[in-house]
């Protein structure tokens, strides 16, 4: 019991230290990364608790739901979180993503920079709504998402 006790307070100091003399220095980019292994660590963690060990399996997923909350947490301070902010725009259809570039922190799309410029502005006050979506839509010359459905015919 002492262990884990000297263990947590040492986790605690190391904490501290690198929130002070460490991450002031990493960009958003890397503090975002930094996010994303300490979710996939945590994830890892509940996995590897609930495989092998039968008692501690209410722990693992106490783990797993900490790593998607993590991750999840991650992609909203992308978008949302100031000092985190690497997205700017939130109006990038998921789909219209051709690739990303891991090593300049770069997303490609099939769109003119003057298009996403010329885009309809958007007030982030105001809800999302889908008349502002199609706008978006009819702006970039694609089909709604609500358009690219086929229907299904049953017989």
């Amino acid at each position: 019991r002492i262990g884990i006790v000297i263990l947590l307070t040492g986790f605690v100091f190391l904490g501290n230290y690198a929130y002070h003399h460490i991450v002031p220095h990493l960009g958003a980019w890397e503090k975002l990364a930094l996010l994303g292994l300490a979710g996939a660590a945590l994830s890892g963690a509940g996995i590897w608790l609930e495989r092998g060990h039968e008692s501690m399996r209410n722990y693992a997923r106490v783990l797993l739901a900490g790593g998607a909350a993590t991750f999840y947490y991650t992609a909203y301070a992308a978008h949302f979180v100031a000092p985190l902010r690497v997205i700017e725009s939130p109006l990038l259809a998921p789909s219209w993503i051709e690739r990303i570039s891991s090593e300049g922190a770069e997303i490609f799309v099939n769109l003119p920079r003057a298009a996403i410029k010329d885009a309809p502005e958007y007030d982030s006050k105001m809800p999302l709504s889908r008349a502002f979506e199609q706008r978006l839509f009819d702006h970039h010359g694609r089909k709604g998402y609500g358009d690219a459905i086929e229907p299904v015919h049953c017989s």
